[in-house]
């Protein structure tokens, strides 16, 4: 076994850990899924989802290393001697992270030009809204090229109201949607995000770190819901703000259909109690995961 480790090159190194940690992730992903059933708190499984997530490049490390190290079973059956196919896994591997970042780069790009769009004299007056948030400025601005409303950046954040929202929606729901984008600023979710999407980025090709994922966004949303409400507003008259605020989105696009964040039909459902918490369902479909993923290594 020595002797055969000792053979591969670092491109089979990684092609190995890229196999061994298809069952590794599924594993981590199965127990995040347990604990975060467990949790009654949107805000405690945001967090557990979104550490999940950025553990999983750790873990391909850790695999990396384990076969450096002969910890990890199955060397020799997966990768005989005299086949290449590990080192194009990585080849494969390093170019599809080279375009997930590119990617990233690009998204990053677009949101500095929304900043770059802003004109001047377009900051909006709320003097609810007015002063810093746990020491953090926090600037309110109109936007023409938003479809809904949207936080930007963490150092200097900004949160960006679409024009077709302030001129339709009443003063009191203006100031609902703004509460929940303050919500954003206060938990540092833009950076969140940011960390997030430079972790899945590099453990792309795991499905159950795309569930993982989009678990973590739906609770952020969800978290950001619960300040609002939990800071005495009416759950019905939220709930109204929200539809008010998609019939407006799809009004301004009709094809536009969010990217990120939570659908609105799970919100609502939150607010009204008619959907809490999560569901087991989701780790028995993620322990079926598991065991095509041990099949499939």
């Amino acid at each position: 076994m020595k002797e055969h480790c000792c053979s591969m090159t670092s491109m089979d190194f990684l092609g190995m850990a890229l196999i061994h940690s298809i069952w590794l992730i599924a594993i981590v992903g199965v127990l995040v899924e347990l604990m975060m059933a467990q949790l009654v708190s949107a805000s405690h499984r945001c967090l557990l989802a979104t550490i999940g997530v950025i553990m999983m490049p750790a873990i391909l490390a850790l695999a990396y290393l384990g076969l450096q190290l002969s910890w990890l079973p199955f060397t020799q059956q997966v990768h005989p001697a005299g086949t290449s196919v590990t080192t194009w896994i990585a080849r494969v591997f390093l170019v599809a992270v080279a375009v997930q970042w590119s990617r990233l780069v690009v998204s990053m790009g677009c949101v500095a030009g929304l900043r770059r769009a802003i004109r001047s004299g377009s900051t909006l007056t709320l003097p609810e809204f007015s002063g810093a948030l746990r020491n953090i400025s926090v600037q309110i601005v109109r936007s023409d090229v938003i479809a809904g409303p949207v936080t930007i950046g963490w150092w200097r954040p900004l949160i960006l109201i679409p024009e077709h929202t302030i001129v339709n929606l009443n003063a009191d729901q203006l100031a609902l949607l703004v509460r929940h984008e303050m919500a954003h600023v206060s938990n540092r979710d833009y950076l969140w995000n940011l960390i997030q999407s430079v972790a899945e980025s590099l453990v792309f090709f795991h499905p159950i770190v795309w569930l993982m994922g989009r678990a973590a966004r739906h609770e952020r949303e969800f978290a950001c819901d619960d300040s609002v409400v939990q800071s005495g507003v009416c759950r019905l008259n939220y709930s109204k703000t929200l539809t008010a605020l998609e019939h407006l989105r799809s009004q301004w696009n009709p094809l536009l259909q969010p990217s990120n964040g939570a659908p609105l039909l799970l919100r609502i459902q939150r607010l009204l109690n008619v959907r809490r918490g999560r569901s087991l369902a989701a780790v028995r479909f993620l322990c079926g995961l598991l065991m095509a993923a041990v099949g499939i290594t």
